[in-house]
C-alpha cells in the first residue's frame, strides 16, 4: 500500500508510519498487530473508523500534518495507552473517536508546544476524552 512504511514487520507486532495524506475509511480495521501509529503526513485526513478495534494498538503519535479524524477512527483500541501530541492546532475530531481506549490513557504533549497550545486541546473535542490540563509535558 501506497504512504505507509511498516517497519518491525514480522511475526510480532508493526509500527506504521503513515505518510498518506489520507487514510481511507477501515483502511486498518480490527488490524491485531499494529503496536505503534506515527501520523506524518502532510495535511492528513483520518477517515471514519481506520483503525477502528486494533487491540494491539498502544501507541498513537499525532504529527503536525494531521487536520482532522473521522468518527471512531480509534473506538475499540482497548490498549491505546499513550497519545503522543506534535500538532500545534487540535485536529478537529468527529464523534466517538477515542471510545473504548484504555482508561488510563498518557496524553503527551512535545515540548516545542506551549502553554496556548494546552489550552487549544482543553478547549477543543479532545477534552472529551483527554485530562489536557493535566498532561505531561515532555522536555
Amino acid at each position: 500500500m501506497e504512504g505507509f512504511d511498516e517497519s518491525e514487520y514480522g511475526g510480532g507486532h508493526s509500527t506504521l508510519y503513515l505518510t498518506a495524506s489520507c487514510v481511507g475509511h477501515e483502511a486498518f480495521m480490527a488490524c491485531p498487530n499494529i503496536d505503534r501509529v506515527d501520523l506524518i503526513g502532510e495535511n492528513q485526513e483520518i477517515d471514519r473508523g481506520a483503525f477502528y478495534g486494533c487491540t494491539g494498538l498502544k501507541t498513537l503519535v499525532v504529527g503536525t500534518g494531521v487536520k482532522s479524524i473521522g468518527d471512531e477512527a480509534f473506538a475499540g483500541c482497548e490498549n491505546l495507552v499513550k497519545v503522543e501530541i506534535e500538532a500545534p492546532v487540535p485536529p478537529v475530531l468527529g464523534e466517538d473517536v477515542f471510545e473504548g481506549i484504555h482508561p488510563d490513557v498518557e496524553f503527551i504533549i512535545d515540548e516545542y508546544l506551549d502553554v496556548e497550545v494546552m489550552i487549544a486541546y482543553a478547549n477543543s473535542d479532545w477534552a472529551k476524552y483527554f485530562d489536557v490540563l493535566s498532561t505531561t509535558v515532555v522536555s
